[in-house]
This record gives C-alpha cells, sequence and structure tokens, in this order.
C-alpha cells in the first residue's frame, strides 16, 4: 500500500468510527443496567449485530494503520520495524477474528 492509499484508509476508517463510536458510547451507558440474558438479546437484534460486527474490523483497521505510522516515524531500523508492522497486523488480524467469532457465536447460538 502507497502513501496515498495508507492516508486514505486511515481518513475512511477514521470516518466510519465515528457512527460505531457513538453506538459504542451509547451501549456503555445501557451496559450497567442489562444483565447477561438482556444484553444476549440486545446483541441479537440485527441492528445492534450489525454494528458490532463493523465495529472490530473497522477498529483494528484504524489501530493498525495507526500504529504503522508511529513505527514508520520512531523506527528507523527496516527490519527491526518491518517486524513490528508483522506482529501487529497479525494481532489486529486475530483480535478481529476472534471478536466476530465471538459475536456470530453469540447472536446464533
Amino acid at each position: 500500500m502507497n502513501a496515498k492509499q495508507h492516508w486514505l484508509m486511515q481518513k475512511a476508517s477514521s470516518i466510519a468510527l465515528i457512527p460505531l463510536c457513538v453506538w459504542f458510547a451509547l451501549l456503555l451507558t445501557k451496559l450497567s443496567s442489562m444483565n447477561h440474558s438482556n444484553f444476549i438479546d440486545w446483541l441479537s437484534a440485527p441492528t445492534n449485530t450489525y454494528f458490532a460486527i463493523a465495529l472490530l474490523p473497522v477498529m483494528f483497521l484504524h489501530i493498525a494503520l495507526g500504529l504503522q505510522v508511529i513505527l514508520e516515524d520512531y523506527i528507523y531500523i527496516e527490519k527491526t520495524r518491518n517486524m513490528y508492522i508483522l506482529l501487529i497486523n497479525a494481532a489486529c488480524f486475530l483480535l478481529t477474528f476472534f471478536g466476530l467469532f465471538s459475536i456470530i457465536t453469540i447472536v446464533y447460538k
């Protein structure tokens, strides 16, 4: 990915995160009054399921892109920098995968 594509992806993901973070903030305000079964019912509503499924990949993409920029700015040894970028991308991928797996398991159980 070249610098222009990287910049565009970071801006697009930040714009996509605005409604998703508002939704997540509303969830946090309701979460204290929910028990486990209420939360499962709430997450099983189609709109909430879609928002939860959309939040994870967009959030972890934005995290990976932002951390990559930081590493590129401050780590001058290319081999070390690339190793850290690979580790961050792998961690973000795994966290996204397991998060989506958890949501799908909860909703379709």
